[in-house]
């Protein structure tokens, strides 16, 4: 119970990304056991640090590796503000209600659209992802 109440005022800090996903790798060993389950599982990297730990918890995992490039869709006047998300297979996410109120228009959502589909394009020339598992285990540091 005491050891409950100090360990949210500790941060691990590790020497960098291939560390991390050692340690990562290493114990979710201990949760995805079953070679089966391993072979049917996925790990997935986003770019921007996820991919090299995803890949390497992928080998460690013996199982299979992918990229994911979701892309925050930007209000216009504002790059900071999240109007939605948007993903390399045309899902999107949308929030109406700040849309509606910014008066975002359609077209400009099919630009943000547009660049998604570059930067997938950039990353995984243009092979589209096939997930057919039950276990997904997605990071990005």
């Amino acid at each position: 119970m005491i050891l409950d109440k100090i360990t949210n005022k500790f941060q691990l800090r590790l020497k960098d990304r291939t560390t991390a996903a050692n340690i990562l790798g290493e114990a979710l060993k201990d949760v995805i056991k079953g070679e089966e389950e391993r072979k049917k599982s996925v790990v997935l990297g986003i770019p921007g640090g996820g991919v090299v730990i995803a890949d390497i918890i992928a080998r460690k995992l013996a199982c299979q590796f992918d990229i994911v490039i979701p892309r925050k869709l930007r209000a216009s006047h504002n790059e900071e503000l999240a109007i939605g998300a948007a993903m390399e297979d045309g899902t999107n996410y949308l929030n109406d209600d700040i849309i509606g109120t910014l008066r975002i228009s359609e077209e400009y959502i099919g630009r943000e659209k547009f660049l998604i589909n570059n930067k997938f394009n950039d990353y995984n020339n243009n092979i589209q992802c096939l997930l057919y598992t039950q276990t997904i285990d997605i990071t990005h540091i």
